[in-house]
């Protein structure tokens, strides 16, 4: 199924400029792209990370025997309070 969202050509045109400007150096770019998410969070890498695979989601599959396998994470973060979960 195609996604509902609308994506203007600003945005269309900016992305495919960061992709073509990195194309060479890609897990940089993708560093990047994780440390803009939540900025005053200092490190937490791992959860970041973890943060943008569930926003962006996954492809849902249909195997051979023809059960369909959901394409989207759930994720649970636990620890101390103050870490910056909610």
């Amino acid at each position: 199924t195609k996604s509902k969202v609308k994506i203007d050509e600003d945005l269309k045109k900016d992305f495919e400029e960061f992709w073509i400007k990195n194309q060479n150096k890609p897990m940089k770019a993708r560093d990047y792209i994780i440390s803009s998410i939540c900025p005053e969070l200092y490190g937490l890498y791992f959860v970041k990370y973890a943060v943008a695979l569930t926003l962006i989601g996954g492809v849902a599959k249909i195997d051979k025997s023809g059960s369909k396998i959901r394409g989207e994470s759930h994720l649970l973060l636990v620890g101390d309070p103050g870490t910056g979960k909610s």
